[in-house]
């Protein structure tokens, strides 16, 4: 209400959860004494009032998760005591003032998720008299620093970051800033506990010092343009023999999504002390130039040292080798394709054995090899396994794991059936809302469609470049998968051939049957070639089987071919022979035999084209 403004001694204001609409009073800058302001978690709109710059003693300003739009006003750089500024998630547009930026006794500084533009600039004083409750650069005080989700540009470090010693949390992502990391942070920032600097253009290498940070659980440098090898680099080397010998305790780090190369940082796990929780390391350029490809150009496999993290409940490891910095790039009829390098080996089976890894992702590594069996003591409930050359069936302990949410075993050459997917319990009958659900396309599967799968609600994509086998019938096809509708089962298509052909045969075979044994009339006609003579489509007929020529009956002159009954009647008996007797006890037979003992549909269907055409 406007009276507010009428409170000229109120030093405390508490708007915040209560659901409100409109928008600040402009006569709120009259409360000369406010020192603690909430206004957030309501549905505030229009822009802040510049007055309350006036309010030079106030040490709180929380306005977060409202919908205020416009600039931040300059004038807000008069409060020369505010310790937290707090207006995270608006719709806030235009550059950040410098004096705002540089408060001196600023602790909590959250400008997140906002549209604002511009550099994050600082008004440095370089004076010889500064001092640290008086200088306007950032401030020495600072302990939370978010700028994160805004259209940010500039360099970073930011001016004088190394001062801010007490500086536990410095969240810059999702914005354009470019630069490198400076060396003084592993140095200076004693207290840092998180590092967020993912989705910018971040570049360099990581700095030595970054191996010195004694707090640090959470180091986040994905989606950067960041670059050189990890050897050393986050874990120290206080011997001096080239070999680590200890870990800065870090329970995240995400380091996907840049240019980093050379070998797999393994030290991070094998000196881990029980605390790291979540590596993700996927679209790098990792080669191992000591393997015994050298410097070719392969991947390599992946170490058991990864299982010695005891406590890691998620991997990310995909694409290892796939970074943009050293994928090889073509450019066709407008589309790009892209190719990296295959690494070698397989996945260790120490990581399907873990009791603590919840979620292991592994794709697109191009890894060879068979699937190890999933330990019962396994805590894994997402595995995604896609873009390999994994072979060999699928274990019968991943596909009657219970857990799984979500499994995607795509885009690899696994062959077999999938009869014990689908049980009680499984992920077939435990989708969830979040749930990704059961990927198997583009293997070489085959066999019967388990019944549990055609009305699951779980997401399904596993006909797409597979064979099953489901006759005639489409409706058990699974209904949730994306190709059902084009979906053609098995040797369909040639099975439908083959049927006809074996159905004109059996139509020969009866003709047959009947000049054998027919010696007279047959429905009112003196011979069988009177009844043939007299129909046009048994004449097309026999003229395609025995290429035209003249055939005289009792009833004249015929364009037929000139054969004599013996002639058909041999003919036929022959055809009948090589279907009774070669066509279809092969089909029958090889069938059921190739079913069991060839499961990829390569091996399967390759004699039924062979006796197709035959």
């Amino acid at each position: 209400p406007l009276y507010i403004g009428t409170l000229t001694q109120l030093t405390y204001l508490d708007l915040g959860y209560n659901n409100m609409v409109g928008s600040l009073p402009t006569n709120l800058g009259e409360l000369t004494h406010l020192v603690i302001m909430y206004a957030d978690s309501n549905r505030y709109t229009g822009t802040l009032p510049s007055s309350l710059g006036q309010c030079t003693k106030l040490k709180l300003f929380q306005v977060a998760y409202n919908d205020y739009s416009g600039p931040l006003p300059s004038a807000y750089g008069s409060w020369m005591e505010l310790y937290v500024f707090n207006i995270n998630t608006n719709i806030l547009t235009g550059s950040v003032p410098v004096m705002l930026n540089s408060l001196p006794a600023m602790r909590l500084y959250d400008i997140s998720d906002n549209l604002l533009t511009g550099s994050v600039d600082f008004d440095v004083d370089t004076s010889s008299t500064a001092s640290a409750s008086t200088s306007t650069e950032f401030s020495g005080y600072m302990l939370y620093f978010y700028v994160d989700s805004n259209h940010l540009t500039g360099v970073f470090p930011f001016p004088a970051l190394c001062n801010s010693h007490n500086l536990t949390i410095l969240n810059i992502r999702n914005n354009m800033l470019s630069g490198t990391l400076p060396s003084c942070m592993g140095t200076s920032l004693t207290q840092l506990l998180v590092l967020n600097i993912n989705s910018n253009r971040i570049s360099g290498s990581i700095p030595d010092t970054f191996s010195q940070f004694p707090a640090m659980h959470t180091l986040i440098l994905s989606s950067n343009l960041m670059a050189g090898t990890l050897h050393n680099k986050l874990t120290s080397n206080s011997g001096g023999s080239g070999t680590p010998s200890s870990a800065t305790p870090y329970i995240t780090i995400d380091i996907s999504d840049n240019g980093f190369s050379g070998s797999f940082p393994y030290e991070l796990f094998t000196l881990d002390t029980g605390s790291l929780v979540t590596f993700v390391g996927s679209k790098n350029c990792f080669i191992d130039t000591n393997s015994r490809y050298g410097d070719s150009g392969y991947g390599y496999a992946l170490s058991d040292s990864l299982c010695d993290a005891t406590s890691l409940e998620t991997l990310a490891l995909s694409g290892l080798t796939a970074g943009l910095q050293c994928t090889n790039t073509l450019s066709l009829f407008g589309l790009e394709i892209y190719s990296a390098s295959a690494m070698s080996g397989s996945i260790p089976s120490c990581l399907l054995a873990m009791t603590s890894l919840m979620q292991l992702f592994v794709s697109g590594n191009g890894i060879r090899g068979s699937l190890a069996d999933l330990s019962s003591d396994s805590a894994l409930v997402n595995l995604s396994l896609s873009h390999n050359r994994l072979t060999s069936t699928i274990p019968l302990s991943v596909q009657t794991c219970t857990r799984f949410e979500s499994l995607d075993l795509s885009y690899n050459r696994f062959k077999g059936t999938i009869d014990h997917m689908g049980g009680g319990g499984s992920i077939i009958n435990n989708a969830s809302t979040n749930a990704t659900g059961l990927m198997l396309n583009s293997n070489h599967l085959t066999g019967v469609i388990p019944h549990s799968f055609i009305d699951t609600p779980a997401v399904l994509n596993i006909l797409n470049g597979n064979m099953y086998s489901c006759g005639l019938f489409s409706h058990i096809l699974p209904s949730t998968d994306p190709h059902r509708d084009d979906y053609i089962c098995g040797s369909y298509e040639l099975d439908i051939f083959v049927y006809t052909w074996m159905w004109l045969l059996g139509c020969c075979v009866c003709i047959g049957v009947v000049c054998i044994v027919n010696k007279g009339s047959v429905l009112g006609y003196s011979t069988l070639w009177d009844k043939i003579a007299s129909n046009k489509l048994l004449k097309l007929s026999v003229q395609y089987l025995f290429w035209k020529s003249n055939f005289t009956t009792g009833h004249g002159q015929v364009n037929f071919m000139a054969v004599s009954l013996a002639q058909y009647r041999k003919s036929c008996v022959y055809l009948l022979s090589v279907v009774l007797l070669w066509f279809l006890p092969q089909y029958t037979v090889l069938k059921r035999i190739y079913n069991r003992m060839y499961t990829s549909h390569t091996y399967q269907y390759g004699w039924l084209g062979s006796l197709g055409f035959m």
